[in-house]
């Protein structure tokens, strides 16, 4: 009784410039195909443009047999272009192909037809490959690379021997035209569920003609790979939110209630406590240097003790003497900027997320950013970072919004253009690194955006340059040395040396760990979901993934600059709220129970997450237990049991079900806004004072009852002295003037002087003339406050009696 038949099978074969060895293809596959039990078959040669005879040479040998037929592209269009006009050209309901080098022996497709009768794909590995060691190694580490990034299956991905039944077939035909068409067709296979088998194959060396394939492959596919799985697999999720009209009355209640909530909670952690005194250096100067330039009536080149201060551009000092002018000249009102910066910051986000069709995404990006510890504690300072913050994060929404579509939106990168202008008058040319960078590798690697050439990009670049070159130019004219040592000595070698503040690489990693608690441990499930074979990620789409990549970007540029301060972090926040935002909304809408397990940390155990459960609320009980019995001081231990709440409130969210983890999100927001009002009500000032002259200054006047007209500071000037004390001369001695600084003692008694507490003071106490004495008359911080003062007479009698 004969076999039953395998059906009918089209064969395609791309080729291109294959002059020398399609015949022999041809031959091949007409003979192997004849004998194998098939009711009827088919032959597709796919001449991909080919520059050589290669067409002519397939026609003649076609001529001959009745089942082969050539088609012919008329330009290269590439191997995945060919592959793709055979796949849709076949008519049978098995489509098999082969590539036209002869390396495999077309028997082995009847070992591929078994296979196919119970799965969607049949796909040959070769277990004896006879290629060059270099095209085996490339051949090995890629298939190891899209494995693990795609999740593919496969041992074999490029096997240019398969077989896939026409229906399944017709759901995966390829979009790439080069050589990633296996690596896309096997994603697309596991995103829809497909059945794939395999099975091994004879391989042998090529007939005739030379291998496509080499190191220059590389790039290519590399520049195919990536935004591949950017787009279609790690964020491969619409932002298709309805617009408000389509929402239900209770949803947009409820959204424009989070805003309201949010504006509350902002403006309370943002406009508290404005009147802490300011913080030196940093916040001290940046308060003194506008208050120079005001009195001055000088608004081209910052001054600073009287000289010119090129450090940093004007922005910052421009909007701060804004403030002087409207309100006077008061600690609080040049920490109305950063109040302002801050707020802004947050409502961005929401801005963007309602353009970005990602409505609750991006509201709730604004609650995590608003309540993420470090974010207050930097954003609040006065400081150029600050205002830097909030046009870096504008001008990123801006340009994503202009990107974020096959069309340039030139209203959106108008903007950008501006906020990057803006940027280099507010911290200098690291504005256009932080702008630019990230756009641009987005849009290189999200295939669903426009892609800027060098005509569009004119566009922000010479906008930036309009807004910025009238002050550059103005202030070089004015000071010829601003040029070297405000690009090169402030930007250059503050990143290639260590300038000041030399830190490690991973000097900002404890700084996200614990200043994004509790938000940050939602990454690891975030970056887990990323590699799931699903054929959409809810809510982890474009959005998210500007956020997630320009987090990253904007991190490793600082990291690896030599010189880092922990305020240059600042931009970095708002980019991973966004991407955490995304995650927060996926795991309040997911309706898997104990989706902590799947998405965060699945190799521990339960028991060991129910365990920590049980700790936290430990600690809670503790915590408030040890503040009533005396082992905590009152704040400490509300704080304490404020953060053991908080992150069991974030335990729950993770562990329970959908409704109770929407309470739990809530019950967590509301718990982080109050352990962080009470911080910045009770802890912040009194962190201020220690690191600040402002209440020592005032309690020592106040105990002495004069103002001083003259202000000594050693061993170097601190600018609280100045701002506090506009109406005393202030001069400063360093170590090596302390010779200096006794004469000048000794000549002028009855000083002011402020001198770095520890072992300056003491050296100098003990250094001071017999008929001086330093009186400290409240107690002293990092810098103690006291008058240089002649002795009593009963006092230099008293040294004198033994």
């Amino acid at each position: 009784m004969p076999a039953a038949s395998y059906g009918n099978l089209s064969l395609v074969i791309p080729a291109y410039r294959e002059e020398k060895g399609i015949g022999q293809a041809i031959i091949e596959a007409e003979e192997a195909l004849s004998l194998l039990n098939l009711s009827d078959y088919e032959i597709l040669i796919i001449d991909d443009g080919s520059s050589d005879s290669t067409f002519e040479v397939a026609s003649q040998i076609a001529s001959l047999y009745s089942h082969t037929k050539i088609i012919r592209h008329e330009k290269n269009q590439g191997y995945g272009a060919a592959l793709r006009t055979g796949f849709e050209s076949a008519r049978f309901e098995f489509v098999a192909f082969t590539d036209a080098d002869s390396q495999f022996y077309l028997e082995d497709l009847s070992n591929l037809l078994e296979a196919i009768k119970t799965s969607d794909i049949a796909a040959g590995y070769r277990f004896d490959r006879q290629d060059p060691k270099l095209r085996i190694f490339l051949s090995k580490g890629y298939n190891f690379l899209v494995h693990s990034l795609l999740g593919t299956g496969v041992r074999d991905c490029d096997c240019a021997l398969k077989i896939f039944r026409k229906s399944a077939l017709n759901k995966i035909l390829p979009d790439a035209k080069n050589f990633f068409v296996n690596t896309e067709m096997f994603h697309k296979a596991a995103c829809n569920d497909l059945v794939i088998k395999e099975v091994p194959v004879r391989h042998r060396l090529r007939y005739a003609g030379s291998s496509k394939v080499g190191w220059m492959e590389v790039p290519k596919t590399l520049k195919t790979l990536i935004p591949y799985c950017f787009s279609n697999h790690f964020f491969n999720s619409p932002e298709s939110t309805p617009s408000f009209k389509e929402w239900k009355k209770s949803e947009r209640l409820a959204y424009f209630s989070g805003v309201l909530i949010l504006l509350l909670f902002s403006a309370l952690l943002f406009a508290s406590s404005l009147r802490a005194p300011l913080l030196e250096p940093q916040e001290a100067r940046y308060a003194e240097v506008p208050r120079e330039m005001l009195l001055q009536n000088e608004w081209v080149v910052p001054l600073l003790h009287g000289k010119p201060y090129l450090d940093k551009p004007p922005l910052t000092y421009w909007a701060v003497m804004g403030l002087y002018q409207i309100f006077g000249i008061h600690d609080w009102a040049a920490r109305l900027l950063p109040c302002f910066a801050g707020i802004a910051s947050v409502f961005v986000l929401v801005f963007w997320g309602i353009n970005a069709r990602a409505h609750w995404e991006g509201l709730i990006a604004g609650f995590i950013l608003c309540l993420t510890n470090r974010f207050i504690y930097l954003e609040r300072m006065l400081a150029p970072d600050t205002l830097l913050c909030l046009l870096v994060t504008l001008g990123l929404c801006l340009g994503f919004l202009a990107c974020n579509q096959k069309k340039l939106n030139l209203f959106y990168w108008l903007g950008f253009g501006i906020c990057m202008g803006l940027g280099i008058l507010t911290k200098g040319p690291v504005a256009i690194i932080l702008l630019a960078l990230p756009i641009a590798l987005w849009t290189f690697v999200d295939q669903r955006t426009f892609k800027p050439g060098i005509k569009s990009w004119l566009v922000p670049i010479l906008t930036a340059l309009v807004i910025s070159l009238p002050w550059q130019i103005a202030v070089t004219l004015r000071e010829p040395d601003f040029f070297q040592h405000f690009y090169i000595g402030q930007n250059v070698l503050r990143y290639v040396a260590p300038y000041d503040h030399e830190e490690p690489f991973w000097f900002f990693l404890p700084q996200l760990l614990f200043g994004m608690m509790p938000w940050i441990f939602l990454l690891p499930g975030l970056i887990s979901s990323l590699f799931q074979p699903k054929t959409s990620k809810q809510y982890l789409g474009s959005f998210a993934g500007f956020g997630l990549l320009t987090g990253l970007v904007i991190l490793t540029f600082f990291s690896m600059g030599l010189s880092k301060r922990p305020i240059y972090l600042l931009p970095v926040l708002p980019m991973l709220a966004i991407a955490l935002g995304c995650q927060v909304r996926a795991v309040l809408c997911s309706k898997a129970e104990g989706l902590f397990w799947k998405t965060l940390l699945a190799p521990v155990s339960n028991g060991a997450f129910n365990f920590l459960g049980v700790l936290l609320l430990a600690g809670f009980g503790v915590s408030f237990a040890g503040m009533f019995r005396g082992i905590f001081k009152p704040g400490t231990g509300f704080i304490l049991g404020f953060i053991f709440l908080t992150a069991l409130c974030f335990w729950v969210m993770l562990k329970a079900g959908k409704p109770e983890r929407k309470l739990s999100f809530l019950i967590t927001a509301g718990v982080l806004f109050l352990t962080l009002y009470v911080g910045i009500r009770e802890i912040l000032p009194a962190y201020n004072h220690i690191f600040s002259l402002r209440g020592h200054l005032r309690a020592h006047l106040k105990t002495e009852k004069q103002m001083p007209s003259l202000v000594v500071c050693y061993p170097h000037l601190w600018d609280s002295a100045p701002f506090y004390l506009p109406d005393a001369e202030v001069v400063s001695f360093s170590r090596n003037e302390k010779p200096l600084l006794m004469k000048f003692l000794n000549e002028r008694p009855n000083t002011l002087l402020l001198i770095k507490s520890g072992k300056d003071r003491k050296e100098l106490v003990q250094e001071l003339p017999d008929h001086l004495e330093f009186y400290a008359g409240v107690q002293p911080g990092t810098v103690t406050v006291g008058w240089v003062r002649k002795k009593s007479a009963e006092d230099l009698l008293g040294n004198l009696v033994p």
